[in-house]
């Protein structure tokens, strides 16, 4: 079993977990400050999938500034 697969498992109960969601259905989700949610990225063809933690602090950036973090 993959490691990404096992993760994905565990997480599937949880709340806050979203699985493959793409980031404009994400935007629809995060409407008050503190709300958050665990997603997989959309991968680009050869590319894994990564988890993204997404929080809405109740301001609005350009998410082309915005860095990969990875946990």
């Amino acid at each position: 079993m993959s490691q990404s697969k096992s993760n994905e498992q565990v997480l599937a109960n949880e709340p806050w977990y979203h699985g493959l969601l793409p980031r404009e259905e994400m935007k629809v989700l995060l409407t008050q400050r503190g709300d958050f949610l665990i997603r997989f990225t959309e991968p680009k063809a050869g590319e894994p999938r990564k988890f993204v933690l997404s929080i809405f602090v109740g301001i609005t950036i350009d998410v082309s500034l915005a860095s990969d973090r990875h946990l």
